[in-house]
């Protein structure tokens, strides 16, 4: 599912954070991956992507996953790819979600005051993510929706971002 990130990126997100977690820690798992897989993921760090905010979690989840599997990677390439790794998780965490998010706050407020308390019915829609339209949700204008989406991706880039950085500095978690 990961070959076909630029297709299907959902999918393929789905794909990297189950490889993440099932190869943390895991040495089974690292048994099971094949060279091929490795140089995927290799590929999908250090290529081209963009910057959106979805191909910013995606770069963040496979990043956790080559720190997950260094001890599989060809000594000359360890030392390439955890280079790529850390400017990834820099890149990620350098965004600025804090002027997103007050722009989205502005947006909130003047949608709540037009909104004049007015309440749906909840269809069983869901917003892209996965997560159920409520009725508030389903009166926010669309450039609403995909900045609140955009800020939620970006928050959860960072979220992970952070962890992997925590697990290369304390990387015997006992706890």
């Amino acid at each position: 599912c990961l070959r076909q990130w630029d297709r299907n990126l959902p999918l393929a997100m789905a794909g990297a954070q189950c490889l993440q977690t099932v190869t943390e820690d895991n040495a089974e798992v690292l048994q099971q991956i094949s060279a091929d897989s490795l140089k995927l993921l290799e590929g999908l760090l250090m290529g081209e992507g963009g910057e959106s905010a979805d191909n910013t979690l995606l770069r963040t989840t496979v990043a956790g996953c080559i720190f997950n599997l260094k001890s599989l990677l060809r000594a000359g390439s360890q030392s390439e790819a955890l280079q790529a790794v850390v400017r990834v998780l820099a890149r990620t965490l350098e965004h600025n979600v804090a002027t997103a998010m007050t722009r989205l706050a502005g947006m909130l407020g003047t949608q709540q005051i037009n909104n004049n308390g007015a309440v749906g019915q909840m269809n069983g829609e869901t917003d892209g993510h996965g997560r159920p339209l409520t009725p508030e949700l389903q009166q926010l204008p669309q450039e609403t929706r995909a900045l609140q989406d955009e800020v939620m991706t970006l928050l959860s880039a960072q979220q992970a971002a952070l962890e992997i950085v925590a697990n290369m500095c304390l990387p015997d978690d006992d706890s």
